[in-house]
């Protein structure tokens, strides 16, 4: 589908009627836009690659090119490497599909890809420049005549080494957890050679002599005072092909120990981080690099142009604090995800303005005690205080209630008049919970009061994510709030004050989208006909119970891939449904319509009549 997203939805019925004709798809033009050609090593599904190509193919959109000029192909060398002619053929494959489409430039990730290009593939666009990314730089011999920028991004696994010993100084085991093949032998070794700093204190071990089962097992038990660092994974022992990305969030999952990476997504599968790669980023550089060579803003005068990312510090809060690490002993640039602002920063200026207020109140009562003779001028301070304070309170979008310490309200600003539905004349002094009346949105029962749960801590809380402020006039308003103690000078409570906002908009549209999406799975258990919707992004299909009970099988009965539909269609009818789908599949307007015959469970064949469009892309 060249790059693209698809998802395609299709009404099946029982036909008894003629089959109808089919129209065989026109060939496209060529464009006079320059054509860029994407060779991938290994087959789809990969994390990562996922990551890098959207991120160039949003800056190459960004800068005027038409995914259209966009071609990938996945080489998926790794699987079929133990087939003799597989090379060869894919040679012959591509060298037939682009010879009559001019590439301009010719884009390789990952060594194998590379290495292809250079050999087997040295005849697919042999004028075009290359960018190799992920890949050691190639020599002036392996290059030959084509001209290459190898963007090189080296994995920094001395720095991630250091950092973890930073974060672990009493670590005494370090596990290379890598896959079995060539490449993932290579990748672990160079990464323990970074251990040689510590060869007096560190036990090396790695994994590529184990399957991803016995792999999996062994770091669930691993000794304490132990690391583990994700090098690469394409194969175990036993010839198992796995995306390395699945197995980094397996390894996470079944870890006992903090597992490091060297790529930013390792974060976002639980991994707890490193001297990282962002591969977001390298898809970025590379557009921008492919983008100059096309307009001819970058000549290559030399055979190897080579052009450096930089990877940087980045770790996972939550995992830090996970594994007792202090995030303070990590750099000063270092880059932190899932780490959740404290109220200090989210809330510092409005608690400054009120202890500011409590603290010139202090010093205003002191004054009036030790010299009544200046208490005119203490009162006109004290009122412009209470102005100012005032009109802070009044320019601040988010609801403020104050309380004194038996919880009666003292300051009120108008968002909170609004949302409570009390004026301040009503509600001062009177108890927080009248004025200020929550409930859980669930279960409609009373929440606990802000103020004493306050109280109860001396710091400062949040309430449930399903708040529900029930205003005196009987309104209803979802709210995110939090409360925090007012301390005076001597760092006594005072008071409390509380924050809030209106959410309940944010809280209905998502409402509003889970009952959308309810209605729809209702309508279509209730249409009469079959139907199934194909996420071609993640190959699953949801078969509605109609579909099911049309070829006669039982709910339970029927997978959730597009293999469940491909498999049972009438072998002289396949040629023909796919020749109408694939089209629409690539971009082309309209519905689609087409009968064949489908195997039942009866052994039957069956005529259907299949009409359906793609409806998002």
């Amino acid at each position: 589908m060249t790059g693209r997203i698809a998802q395609l939805v299709m009404l099946f019925l029982f036909s008894t009627g003629l089959v109808l004709g089919q129209t065989q798809p026109s060939a496209s033009g060529q464009t006079d836009a320059k054509n860029i050609l994407f060779l991938y090593s290994y087959g789809y599904g990969s994390k990562g690659i996922e990551v890098f190509s959207d991120s160039f193919r949003e800056t190459m959109v960004g800068a005027g090119v038409s995914v259209s000029n966009i071609f990938s192909e996945y080489l998926d060398l790794e699987r079929n490497k133990e087939d003799p002619q597989y090379r060869q053929r894919l040679k012959e494959l591509l060298e037939r599909k682009y010879s009559e489409r001019r590439i301009d430039l010719v884009i390789t990730v990952q060594q194998p890809a590379l290495n292809f290009l250079l050999t087997d593939g040295k005849e697919i666009a042999p004028a075009a420049a290359a960018i190799t990314t992920a890949a050691p730089v190639p020599t002036i011999a392996e290059v030959g005549e084509r001209r290459i920028v190898s963007h090189s991004a080296g994995f920094d696994m001395k720095g991630t080494l250091e950092l973890a010993m930073k974060l672990f100084p009493a670590t005494q085991r370090v596990v290379f957890a890598s896959g079995s093949s060539d490449a993932d032998k290579k990748l672990a070794l160079a990464a323990a050679e970074s251990a040689a700093k510590w060869q007096d204190k560190l036990k090396v071990e790695f994994t590529f002599d184990l399957s991803l089962d016995d792999m999996l097992k062994r770091v669930s038990s691993l000794p304490p005072a132990t690391i583990i660092v994700f090098t690469q994974y394409n194969r175990d022992v036993q010839g198992r092909v796995g995306v390395a990305y699945e197995v980094e969030s397996m390894l996470i999952k079944s870890a006992n120990a903090p597992v490091f990476g060297f790529y930013d997504f390792n974060l976002y599968g639980g991994g707890i981080g490193g001297s990282v790669l962002g591969v977001g980023k390298l898809g970025e550089t590379t557009a921008q690099l492919a983008l100059d060579l096309l307009r001819g803003e970058r000549q290559l005068s030399e055979q190897i142009t080579s052009v450096k990312s930089e990877p940087f510090p980045m770790f996972n809060w939550d995992q830090i604090k996970r594994w007792g690490a202090d995030p303070a002993l990590l750099p000063s640039h270092t880059v932190f995800v899932n780490r959740v602002p404290t109220f200090w920063e989210q809330y510092k200026t409005y608690v400054i303005g009120l202890m500011i207020f409590v603290l010139v109140q202090s010093l205003l009562i002191f004054a009036l005690m030790m010299n009544k003779r200046r208490r005119a001028q203490a009162e006109i301070l004290l009122r412009e205080s209470n102005e100012h304070l005032a009109i802070t309170l009044y320019s601040i979008s988010d609801a403020v209630l104050a309380t004194d310490l038996s919880g009666r309200i003292t300051r009120m600003n108008p968002t909170a008049e609004r949302l409570c539905g009390w004026s301040l004349a009503d509600a001062l002094g009177q108890p927080l919970t009248e004025v200020f009346r929550i409930v859980n949105a669930t279960t409609r029962e009373a929440m606990a009061d802000p103020v004493h749960l306050v109280m109860l801590h001396g710091q400062a809380v949040g309430l449930n994510n399903h708040t529900l402020l029930l205003a005196r006039d009987g309104h209803e308003y979802q709210i995110a709030d939090s409360a925090a103690p007012i301390r005076n000078a001597s760092n006594e409570i005072v008071g409390v004050v509380l924050v809030f906002s209106d959410v309940t908009e944010k809280y209905q549209s998502e409402l509003a989208l889970r009952k959308s999406e309810e209605r729809w799975k209702f309508a279509i258990e209730s249409a009469g006909d079959g139907l199934w919707d194909w996420n071609t992004q993640t190959g699953k299909v949801f078969y509605s119970s109609r579909y099911k009970a049309m070829l006669g099988f039982a709910e339970d009965e029927f997978g959730d891939t597009a293999g469940e539909w491909i498999k049972r269609i009438h072998p002289d009818d396949a040629p023909g449904v796919f020749a109408v789908m694939q089209p629409y599949l690539e971009g082309k307007p309209g519905s689609i319509t087409v009968e064949f015959r489908m195997l039942c469970k009866n052994g039957r064949w069956q005529w259907i009549l299949g009409r359906g469009m793609v409806v998002s892309r």
